[in-house]
């Protein structure tokens, strides 16, 4: 091969050697970079929106089942309420006892909820006093079956109609205001007092000293009531569909020793297996008084910021927190008057128009002559309870504009709800508004018929 013929060839080789190590030129480069700024802002945008859709969605979720939730729990209380098993605070069968007495003809009972000894004083615990003492040996205590219940309306300026029990557990709640542990000014309270639990059939050993033996239902080897709780000092609350009483016990398992037996010359249950509507119960730990309000928590997360908490206090000290962000909380009740015609009243009302002319006749015992009547007497004939709370999701989200156009604007009577306020600025219940959903829920509830 001569010179001539293997120049063109490596000239050749040397121009596709060059050719495959070539970069991009600045064109190419500059329309790479335009494609991938392009997709990232696409992958971001479409990132960002999905997150915000998530939080919404896990926001609305949350509300959902809190206010779900804060329903159950006291729908469940208000079915309850006044429920005495089988006893109708319009039996003419109760009797009194020969040492504690808290029974009348024709009366709810009265004995302290947390067991106080024979002759302490004591009173219903979230009542502040207004019921009394528990009175010694042999005295009887008369007390209505509308203190089985007590509403109170309270202002979104302040103040509660009738008056919040003041003071320390088990008898007064904290005051209204903005800070922590205070009560939510304007949100409604509600107190009411039910027997809960199976209670057990029993026996009546005659024999010295005499005793009531109880008797669990077996079905299948299995019991079907609550464990026996009874402890030294408990009270007993014997009941039947026409009356009942209570009394101090010593107890050794299932004989319970009663101080002073029962009236057998007013009333004296059977000597055999009591029927199913004859039963036993523990009045000093399975009576309850319940009370729902709202008040304020410290965020641990954010500093100076308190957040509406929904409440359950039992028997004056157990105090439950069941739901964050309840910001309002409202009673409605349906009351049915002497006239048969059913009102539906706030709490306020419900006292206010607790007359003669609206009330049933007083129960038998309480010392009342006509026209005088049970202070609150309509509490007794409340046939319904309408429950209202506004719950909010707690934590601030990412609202879009048409949706900040309904924030509150904190301005007291101020009517253009569509203007966004600054986000901090306060609402007219002091709180900050935030950049949060709510959602309102109601709830009717059915009460008991006669306490049965």
């Amino acid at each position: 091969m001569n010179l001539i013929s293997v120049l063109p060839y490596r000239t050749d080789l040397r121009a596709r050697e060059r050719s495959q190590h070539a970069g991009f030129s600045l064109i190419e480069l500059m329309v790479a970079i335009t494609l991938g700024i392009l997709l990232s802002i696409g992958i971001v945008t479409l990132f960002g929106a999905t997150s915000t859709t998530n939080n919404v969605q896990d926001a609305l979720a949350r509300l959902q089942e809190n206010g779900r939730y804060a329903v159950t729990r006291i729908t469940d209380d208000l079915r309850m309420g006044s429920g005495q098993y089988c006893g109708s605070s319009t039996s003419q069968g109760w009797t009194t006892s020969t040492n504690d007495g808290p029974i009348y003809p024709g009366l709810t009972v009265l004995s302290n909820a947390n067991g106080v000894s024979t002759g302490a004083s004591g009173s219903f615990p979230d009542s502040g006093g207004l019921l009394g003492t528990l009175p010694g040996p042999g005295s009887t205590y008369p007390v209505g079956p509308a203190n089985f219940m007590q509403g109170y309306d309270c202002a979104t300026g302040g103040g509660c109609t009738p008056a919040v029990p003041a003071g320390t557990p088990p008898n007064g709640f904290p005051a209204e205001g903005l800070g922590d542990g205070l009560r939510v000014t304007g949100a409604d309270m509600l107190t009411i007092r039910y027997q809960r639990g199976t209670g057990w059939n029993f026996t009546v050993d005659t024999s010295a000293p005499p005793h009531v033996i109880l008797a669990p239902t077996i079905i299948g080897g299995q019991s079907m009531d609550d464990p026996v709780n009874f402890q030294n000092n408990d009270r007993a609350l014997l009941l039947t569909c026409g009356g009942g009483q209570v009394f101090q016990v010593t107890a050794a398992g299932n004989n319970l020793t009663p101080t002073g037996l029962l009236n057998s010359s007013n009333y004296k249950p059977s000597a055999t297996v009591g029927s199913f509507d004859v039963r036993v119960f523990n009045f000093s730990r399975d009576f309850l008084t319940v009370t729902y309000y709202l008040a304020y928590k410290a965020d641990p997360d954010t500093a100076g910021r308190l957040i509406p908490t929904l409440y359950r206090r039992q028997n004056g000290t157990q105090v439950d927190e069941l739901v964050q962000g309840v910001e309002r909380l409202d009673f409605i009740y349906g009351v049915q008057y002497k006239d048969a015609s059913l009102h539906y009243l706030t709490a306020n009302q419900v006292n206010a128009n607790s007359t003669s002319a609206n009330c049933s006749p007083a129960s038998p015992g309480l010392g009342l002559t006509a026209p005088n009547v049970e202070a609150g007497c309509l509490w007794r004939s409340v046939m319904s309870i309408e429950v209202h709370l506004l719950l909010d999701t707690v934590d601030n989200i990412a609202l879009s504009p048409s949706d900040m156009a309904y924030r509150y604007t904190g301005a007291t009577g101020d009517t253009t709800m569509h203007v966004p306020p600054a986000p901090n600025q306060p609402m007219d219940t002091g709180m900050l508004a935030g950049l949060m959903m709510r959602r309102e829920f109601i709830s009717s509830v059915a009460m008991r018929n006669g306490n049965h």
